[in-house]
C-alpha cells in the first residue's frame, strides 16, 4: 500500500512539474519582441540654408561639424548635424575649410580670401596679396600651412605658404599653369593635385615642387595621405588612384562608375568614403582595397563627405539647379 502511495505521489509531482514548465515557456513565448534598430540610411538635412551651394565640411569632434558654401556661408552644428547655426561673410564664395583642432580653423575662397578663427565664433580676414581663387588649405601646426588655387596674374598657379599662422603668406613656385584643387602635407613632405592629371610633390616644405609624371589626364579634385607613403587621389570620370611609395607612382583603382569624384575621407585605417556627382558615394571597409556604392537617394553633386564614426556621417554639395544640399547618414 505504501508503495502504491509513493508511486501516485511521484506521478502527481511529475505532472505538476511539467505543467509549471509549460506555463513558464508559454509566458516566454508571449513576451513582446523588441523592434530592431533601423539600419543607417542617408536623409536630407532641412535645417540649413540651401539657397547656395555647400562646398566643404569637417568634423572637429564626435558631434561638432563645420560647413562652408557660396556667398560667404558658414554653418556649424554641435549635435552631429541635426541643428545648425550660420553666419554670412558676404562677397566671397567659401571653397574649403580646415581645422587643426577644435579651436584653430581656416577657410579659403574666391578672390584670394582666407579667414581664420581661434574659437569658431568669429572669423578674421587675412590678406594674401593675391586675387586668384583658392580651393584648398591645410595646416600642419598652428603656424605653418599651405593653400592652393587657380593661376595668378603671372599665369603660374598659386601655392601659398605661411609660417606665422596665416598672418602673412609667401608664394611658392608651382611650375604649372594648371589649376590646383587639393593639397596635403605631412611634416616636410607635401602633395598637390589639379587639372589634367597634375600631381606635384615636395620633400622640403615647398621650397621646391616637382611634377610627378603620370599616364592619366583626369582632372584631379582631392588628394589625401594616410602616412608618408600611402595616399589616394580622386578625380573626373570615376577616377581613383592609390600610391604606396609617397606619390612617386600611382595605381588606378576600380570604382565601377564614370561619375566625377570630388572628395575622399578616411575615418581610420579600415573605413573610407568617396563622394561625387550624381549622388555617388563609395564606401570601403578594408582600407581602400575595394569600394561599394551606397544608396544616397539623390542625384546631386556631392562635393564633400566626412564621418565621425562608421555609422554617422554627412555629405554636402549642390543640386543640378545649384541649390545647396546636405545629407546625413545615421
Amino acid at each position: 500500500m505504501k508503495l502504491i502511495f509513493n508511486i501516485l505521489y511521484l506521478t502527481m509531482l511529475s505532472i505538476a512539474f511539467v505543467f509549471l514548465l509549460n506555463s513558464c515557456n508559454k509566458d516566454k513565448e508571449q513576451e513582446p519582441i523588441p523592434p530592431a534598430d533601423p539600419l543607417p540610411a542617408w536623409k536630407n538635412i532641412t535645417a540649413i540654408d540651401t539657397s547656395v551651394s555647400i562646398n566643404a565640411l569637417q568634423f572637429t569632434g564626435s558631434s561638432t561639424v563645420w560647413m562652408t558654401g557660396d556667398s560667404g556661408r558658414i554653418f556649424n552644428s554641435n549635435d552631429g548635424g541635426t541643428n545648425w547655426t550660420s553666419m554670412i561673410r558676404p562677397g566671397n564664395d567659401l571653397k574649403n575649410i580646415f581645422f587643426l583642432n577644435a579651436a584653430a580653423g581656416w577657410i579659403c575662397g574666391s578672390k584670394g580670401l582666407i579667414l581664420h578663427t581661434q574659437n569658431g565664433s568669429s572669423w578674421d580676414s587675412i590678406s594674401t596679396g593675391i586675387a586668384a581663387d583658392l580651393y584648398d588649405i591645410q595646416f600642419i601646426t598652428n603656424e605653418e600651412g599651405w593653400a592652393v588655387g587657380a593661376p595668378g596674374q603671372s599665369s603660374e598657379t598659386v601655392i601659398l605658404h605661411t609660417i606665422n599662422g596665416g598672418i602673412s603668406w609667401n608664394q611658392q613656385l608651382s611650375s604649372t599653369t594648371n589649376l590646383l584643387s587639393g593639397i596635403f602635407c605631412i611634416d616636410s613632405m607635401g602633395w598637390a593635385c589639379g587639372m589634367n592629371g597634375t600631381i606635384l610633390r615636395t620633400t622640403d616644405k615647398g621650397s621646391s615642387w616637382k611634377t610627378i609624371s603620370v599616364s592619366f589626364t583626369n582632372n584631379l579634385k582631392k588628394i589625401i595621405f594616410i602616412d608618408k607613403n600611402t595616399g589616394y587621389i580622386a578625380g573626373s570620370n570615376g577616377f581613383l588612384a592609390k600610391t604606396s611609395d609617397g606619390g612617386l607612382t600611382w595605381t588606378i583603382l576600380a570604382t565601377n562608375t564614370l561619375s566625377d569624384l570630388y572628395d575622399i575621407f578616411f575615418l581610420d585605417s579600415a573605413h573610407a568614403w568617396v563622394s561625387g556627382e550624381k549622388g555617388k558615394v563609395l564606401q570601403s571597409t578594408d582600407g581602400g582595397q575595394t569600394w561599394a556604392v551606397m544608396n544616397t537617394n539623390t542625384d546631386a553633386y556631392l562635393y564633400g563627405i566626412a564621418f565621425s564614426e562608421p555609422t554617422k556621417g554627412l555629405a554636402i554639395g549642390a543640386t543640378k539647379s545649384n541649390k545647396g544640399i546636405a545629407i546625413q547618414y545615421k
